[in-house]
């Protein structure tokens, strides 16, 4: 009877949809800024209402491979709304599911629909971390945001032993992103190997050929569409060098800071501190088995990445799994939170520390809070592993204290308001007068969370922002669509609004991992910049750096050439920086210049534009391996 009870009813609903609107709003504001930063979903939407858009752009060559059922749902609802109006519906949607995805898992882990509540709050407020430089769930309207929502759903039905509907949820999650879909199965098959001798042997079985009958349209598409990679792949030491210097956040685990790991390790704490009560003991064995099928991931992740490279394995991109764990976490905390609350004195103030530092994403706070609540547990429990924690606690407290300095946080108020207003849950019935007037200051609080105002983001004004979508608009009513844009490389998503291909960006250097054939092409065009790639990534200098530099020193002629070359039409500039060319437009950051002439100045140019890339790079560029 335990196992049907229903946590999400009509309260709920209201409670939780009043929540998601008002976040969809805050986060809303400035979408279309955050569009022109990093929203290769617009871009997609703009090349499929009109194939001929951004050809001949390294952006407008992986369209072709972007096996999603998301990309394709983006396209249609864009040939009938707006694609910002899509964007902001899908920001909708993908809040939607991160919020009842989340509050569903907490309730079916603790069988209280307040810890629910927390476990929302904490997602809300903590800014949450994993491995792999995955997106966050909330605000981030992305293939990876939305089904990692389905997969956390898809795991409550797991944990109620649902396992047909789990696995079956799994193989629809596929047709999304396949990536999170695999690190789910791989986390659900953990368990199934652990639990191989209780397990019905035919639910397994059929468990796993409902995952396949529902991915197998992502299947048959990928066979059917024909997509031609190309020839242009790069040896694969090449390709290995060009990623770890590109992209390294993402499957590097060796070149990660010491601030990275101590802002995970948080969640996988709150696992240890977790003591399900007779009736969970099952479902934290699931979970457990889980996190160690993500940490074999994790293990795949660092052997075949750092040690035995296998690029397969690279584009799987495997600790971006973490995020499974990440959320495990905050279920675990919220529910260890919210009973310290409700028992000792001693462990209700020590919760209160704790949750106020996760809130305000203080983790030279946070350690401190977590050696506290594994030294009361120990005094009131007299288990040896809390002791042990607690001292291992100690040195990762001084490990924070150094990596995290210690400042005044103008976010307590709103930490705090956090803490009370989870207090009140926890003690009163909440009626619907209450419900509402909770949800409306818990979303007023959102906006002065860590998350909640994009003008903190990157450190950079909404004005500079506003320049260059400002700038975008003008190029794309007053270019030619056929024709390339030069662009300053260390700036992301020129194509948003301005519907025009780019001639090359760290971002598309950063898309080699998962579109190798597009190697030789990409190496071109990066050494019109820096002459020789690979010599300058074997100086230490990195990629992008040395790109934004030789940008800013091209004199006209440069321009002029590479414009030539590659069909560009104009060459936006940093506003500090005055060319001697026919001058477009201009605002307060940027400046556009014309680079197009009437007719190639020689045959060598055109002939250089059929050119195939490997032929380029054989002819220019030095021994790079043999692959």
């Amino acid at each position: 009877m335990e196992q049907r009870q229903r946590w999400i009813g009509t309260r709920e609903i209201v409670l939780l949809l009043s929540v998601v609107a008002f976040l969809t709003v805050v986060w809303g504001l400035h979408l279309d800024l955050r569009v022109v930063r990093n929203s290769p979903q617009l871009t997609y939407m703009n090349w499929f209402g009109d194939r001929t858009l951004y050809a001949n752009s390294i952006q407008g060559m992986t369209h072709g491979a972007l096996y999603s059922a998301y990309y394709v749902l983006l396209g249609l609802l864009g040939k009938v709304l707006s694609p910002v109006v899509v964007l902001y519906v899908m920001l909708f949607v993908t809040n939607l599911l991160a919020v009842f995805s989340v509050f569903w898992l907490a309730c079916v882990v603790s069988r209280r629909r307040v810890v629910g509540y927390v476990a929302v709050i904490l997602l809300l407020f903590h800014n949450p971390h994993s491995l792999g430089g995955a997106g966050t769930l909330i605000g981030n309207p992305t293939p990876g945001a939305f089904s990692i929502s389905l997969c956390l759903l898809a795991v409550g039905l797991f944990l109620k032993r649902r396992y047909v509907a789990a696995f079956a949820l799994l193989g629809v999650t596929a047709n999304f992103y396949g990536s999170y879909a695999f690190y789910t199965a791989v986390a659900f098959g953990t368990y199934y190997l652990v639990a191989f001798r209780k397990m019905d042997k035919r639910i397994m079985a059929t468990s796993i050929l409902a995952c396949a009958a529902c991915a197998a349209p992502l299947v048959i598409w990928m066979l059917a569409s024909g997509y031609s990679p190309g020839t242009g792949t790069l040896p694969f030491e090449s390709w290995y060098t060009l990623v770890m210097d590109r992209s390294p956040g993402h499957v590097s685990p060796f070149s990660w800071s010491a601030r990275t790991y101590l802002s995970f390790l948080p969640h996988l704490l709150f696992l240890f501190l977790w003591r399900p009560s007779e009736c969970q003991t099952l479902t934290r064995e699931k979970l457990w088995a889980m996190t160690l099928g993500v940490f074999l991931l994790c293990a795949a992740g660092t052997v075949f990445v750092e040690l035995i490279p296998i690029q397969q394995v690279i584009q799987l991109v495997l600790f971006r799994s973490t995020k499974l764990v990440m959320v495990f976490g905050i279920v675990a905390g919220a529910t260890y939170l919210s009973d310290a609350w409700e028992s000792r004195a001693l462990a209700r103030w020590i919760a209160l520390f704790a949750a106020a530092s996760l809130l305000l994403g203080r983790f030279d706070l946070l350690y401190p809070s977590l050696v506290l609540l594994y030294a009361e547990r120990f005094l009131a429990l007299r288990e040896r592993l809390d002791l042990a924690m607690g001292c291992a606690l100690i040195g990762l407290s001084v490990c924070a204290w150094m990596v995290f300095p210690f400042s005044a946080d103008l976010q307590l108020l709103a930490g705090l308001l956090c803490v009370g207003t989870l207090a009140l849950l926890s003690r009163f019935d909440i009626r619907w007068g209450k419900a509402i007037a909770a949800s409306v200051v818990a979303a007023t609080l959102v906006a002065m969370s860590p998350l909640g105002l994009y003008e903190k983001r990157g450190g950079i004004s909404m004005e500079y922002y506003q320049s260059l979508k400002e700038t975008q608009l003008w190029l794309a009513e007053n270019t030619p669509s056929d024709r390339l844009i030069m662009t300053p490389p260390q700036t992301r998503m020129w194509s948003g609004f301005s519907e025009r291909g780019v001639f090359l960006n760290y971002v598309d250097v950063a898309m080699l991992i998962y579109v190798p054939w597009l190697g030789c092409e990409v190496v071109r065009r990066a050494n019109e910049y820096v002459g020789d790639v690979f010599g300058v990534i074997e100086r230490g200098e990195g990629l992008t750096t040395a790109m934004k530099r030789a940008y800013r020193s091209w004199d006209e002629e440069t321009f002029l050439r590479i414009g030539d070359r590659y069909g560009c039409s104009v060459a936006v500039v940093e506003g500090s920086i005055s060319l001697d060319l026919p001058l477009l437009y201009q605002n307060g950051y940027f400046r556009v210049y014309s680079v197009q002439q009437v007719e190639s100045r020689n045959e060598e140019a055109a002939a250089m534009r059929r050119e195939t890339c490997w032929d380029y790079v054989s002819h220019n560029s030095r021994d790079w391996g043999d692959g």
